[in-house]
Order: C-alpha cells, then structure tokens, then sequence
C-alpha cells in the first residue's frame, strides 16, 4: 500500500481487517467495564496461561522493533528477572503497609501474593485483614484492604510458592458458609454479587 493511502484512517482499518482475520493476531469485540474495544482473540485471559505462552510458542517471535526482535521466551526471563529484582530491592520489608490506607503492617520481612480479584469482581470488601483464601490447600491470610481488582495475602509461610499455585476463594474445602459467617452476610448474598466480568463455566 502506498503511503498516501496508508495516511487514510479507513485504508489503515482495511489492512488492519486483512491481517487480522484469523489466527494469533484475530481480533473481536468484548464490552470490558460498559465500554466496547476491539481485543486480540487468542490474548491470554489469565496470568497463568501468559506464562505458558513460550512453553507453546517459545521460539516465536513475539516483539520485533526495527533490526531487533524478541522470542515469547526471551520476553519472559526479562519479566522473570525483572520481577524477581524488584521482589528482592524492593519487597515487603519489617514495618511496609499493604493496601488502602496501610490497614496492614508488616511485624516482619514479608512474601505476599497478589490475586487477580477484588471487590469489583465480587469479593466481599470485608475479608481485608479478616479472611483468608487456600493456596494449594493452605491457609494464607487476607491482608490490608481488598481493592477493586486486587487482594493480597501473606505467602511468608509457603516454600517454593510460584504462579501456578492453586487458589481457592471459596469452594473446595473452603465453603462459601465460610466466607459469609467471616463477612457476617449470608450465603446467597456473596454468590449473587459475583460480577459479569467473573468468568463463568457451567458443568
């Protein structure tokens, strides 16, 4: 294509169409947050399934700039690493506050996950410094308050904790009867607040 078209929005949105029919780079229409954008159809919907990408599609290329170009793989131990020198520079250290308003301090040095949930989702606010989830079937505290799309807990107690850890709201072994009796609600209550973003699988 010409560059004099190329400039022209609509010859842009045309090339954009043919590329992106099928395959990794389709696109379609999603309604995130009342609001309609165009999303890559095969983009990973959970962290999870993001760093299982390279063990698919390891050698691919997943970012090229230019003369540079990176493989899924590559771009993954630069997220690795990154993560793991901020975790040790700049981790939860002896008297750090977690959370909205810092409702919860640190009595020590401090290993906390962060789960992809948070009153928004559903989860009651109430569970801040209150509740606590199951991470491969133990017990690992709420800690500080529950924000809108987050909540942490404290993984000081767990060896060789990593992402794939199995997380449990409530559900197995950790029944909702549970979590209302901790919020002081009621069971029907919690399950019907769950919202449209949660994802749903019917059995």
């Amino acid at each position: 294509m010409d560059i004099k078209d190329f400039v022209k929005r609509e010859n842009r949105e045309k090339l954009a169409k043919e590329f992106t029919k099928e395959g990794l780079f389709e696109l379609k229409e999603e309604t995130i947050r009342g609001n309609k954008y165009h999303v890559f159809a095969n983009l990973p919907q959970t962290l999870r399934d993001y760093f299982q990408f390279p063990l698919i599609h390891g050698e691919w290329d997943f970012l090229a700039y230019e003369d540079e170009s990176y493989t899924y793989q590559e771009v993954l131990n630069n997220s690795a690493g990154l993560a793991h020198t901020l975790m040790d520079k700049y981790g939860i250290k002896k008297g750090d506050k977690v959370g909205y308003d810092g409702k919860w301090t640190a009595k020590k040095d401090s290993i906390i996950g962060i789960l992809p949930v948070g009153y928004a989702d559903g989860y009651p606010s109430l569970m801040g410094n209150n509740g606590f989830v199951l991470v491969n079937g133990k017990k690992a505290k709420v800690i500080g308050k529950v924000s809108m799309d987050l909540t942490a807990v404290d993984l000081s107690n767990f060896k060789d904790i990593n992402y794939e850890a199995d997380v449990v709201l409530w559900g197995r072994d950790l029944p909702v009867e549970k979590i209302a009796k901790l919020t002081k609600n009621i069971p029907y209550s919690i399950m019907t607040s769950l919202s449209a973003r949660v994802k749903r699988i019917y059995l």
